[in-house]
Order: C-alpha cells, then structure tokens, then sequence
C-alpha cells in the first residue's frame, strides 16, 4: 500500500509547487496549508471545510483549476425506461405563457439526481417535449420545478418557464388556492 506521500508522488512530474501536496489543500479559502507538526489538526480542519462546500455541477466543457475536487460518478442512476415514456405527446397536460404540466411516469425523479442530471422531470421534459418559450419568446433551457412529487409515484408535475412562475406557484400554495 502507498502512502499519501508516495501516491502525491506519483503525480508530482516537476518540483512545481502547485503539484505538492499543498495542492490538495488549494480549493478551501482561507486555508493555507504549510507542513508542520500540526498536519493531523489542518487535515481535519479541512475535512470539515470541504463537506460544508457545496458543490456545482460544470454541464458543458470548461477548464478546472489545480486543486479542485472533482466527483465522477463511474456508474450514475439511470432512469431512460422512465424518461422514454415521455416521449408521448399525451404527457404533456397543459402549457401556457408561465407554466408546463406534465404527467410524470412512476420511477422518474423530479428533481435530478446527483448523478445525472438529466433523466429526470425537467430535464426529460425538455428533452422529449420541448423547445418551450417563455412569455416574451426567448426559449428557455428546462422548464423550472414549481414543487415536488416521489420518484416511485406518478401524477401531475407543474413546471414554471421562469422564476416570477414559480413565485406565483409557491404564492397560490401558501394561499391555499390551489
């Protein structure tokens, strides 16, 4: 078994400082990581840094910094039996200038899942049953959740075309007006 210092060593092609292991340390802020006798006291103070990030999903090709961490989900959920099933017209309930309705299949996710970003609700909505247009007819990437619905359930799902819509959704359900 390699130590963590044989591994960092493995990467480490020049004596370049941004390939040491301070590198692992670069993506917290305020966080300067120096090697000393205080290491194990840094290491946890930086675990706990890192899991009070939250993490952003790059969707398209882009340059990542030195010392950012990355997650690569080898084998992300799939859900394209569910997601096919949108494909037919008669999914889609009702549209207007600010919302999308949609009948979503039992087994597709509302919201997307941390693996996959694009089987679920929105995004196949979007996919099968798009391009949409919003109310002055710029078209929108996906449809936006207005509320939730269990993965496992089917049923109706309203989706806004923009934020204001999903103002006025939230508004309505706290009114008790719908």
């Amino acid at each position: 078994a390699l130590t963590q210092d044989e591994l960092l060593a493995l990467y480490d092609e020049d004596d370049d400082v941004s390939s040491s292991s301070r590198a692992l340390y670069a993506d917290v802020q305020g966080l300067n990581y120096e090697e000393n006798e205080e290491e194990e006291q840094d290491l946890e103070r930086y675990l706990e840094q890192v899991e009070q990030l939250r993490f952003r999903r790059v969707l398209s090709p882009s340059w990542i910094q030195a010392g950012t961490d990355l997650r690569i989900y080898p084998e992300p959920r799939r859900f394209t039996d569910a997601c096919g099933q949108m494909q037919n017209s008669e999914t889609l309930l009702y549209e207007d200038t600010t919302f999308v309705v949609v009948d979503k299949p039992p087994m597709l996710p509302t919201q997307p899942d941390a693996s996959n970003y694009h089987e679920c609700c929105p995004g196949c909505t979007q996919t099968y049953l798009g391009p949409f247009f919003d109310i002055t007819g710029r078209e929108i990437v996906r449809p936006l959740l207005c509320h939730r619905v269990d993965a496992c359930v089917g049923g109706c799902v309203v989706m806004a075309k923009d934020r204001n819509g999903q103002k006025v959704f939230s508004q309505l359900q706290q009114d008790r007006q719908l």
